[in-house]
């Protein structure tokens, strides 16, 4: 007999998840309105235009690329990319907005790669938002731990 895992929401794993997600947004607003600058410019705008150059790789690999091998029935139907360019596009984002903190041009570069990078942190939480087993606390573990003995 199997059962359903029933879950209880928990409120502070999902508010720490919409504060790590909201924490490269609101960098990149308190670089905006920063009345201090960053006596650096041109080292941020390259952190800034690297941080693009990944957001634009990854989003080539998960939209772009598996619609190319679909048309050319070079695919099974699973499309298994794994890349760690959201990891280092959210990185040298953040480091495009800490190290020019006061820019506009390092600031707007990196609000393009958090808005677009569709693995990096913010859009993480986003896709995994309704996955109650990733955030929410399994209340029958009973079902659970027959679960795994049947695996």
């Amino acid at each position: 007999m199997n059962e359903e895992t029933q879950y209880c929401t928990s409120y502070a794993r999902r508010s720490l998840g919409v504060a790590i997600a909201l924490l490269p947004f609101l960098v990149v607003v308190a670089s905006l309105i920063s009345p201090w600058h960053s006596p650096l410019k041109l080292i941020p705008i390259g952190l800034g235009i690297v941080a693009v150059t990944f957001t634009a790789l990854n989003l080539w690999i998960t939209l772009i690329l598996p619609s190319i091998q679909k048309k050319k029935n070079e695919s099974n139907g699973t499309n298994h990319s794994t890349s760690v360019f959201p990891i280092l596009g959210t990185l040298f984002a953040f480091g495009a907005c800490l190290v020019g903190f006061g820019h506009t041009t390092p600031s707007i570069l990196a609000l393009i790669a958090f808005l677009l990078d569709l693995g990096g942190l913010p859009w993480f939480i986003v896709f995994t938002w309704r996955d109650q087993s990733f955030w929410d606390t399994p209340l029958n573990q009973g079902a659970i731990q027959s679960e795994l003995d049947n695996a």
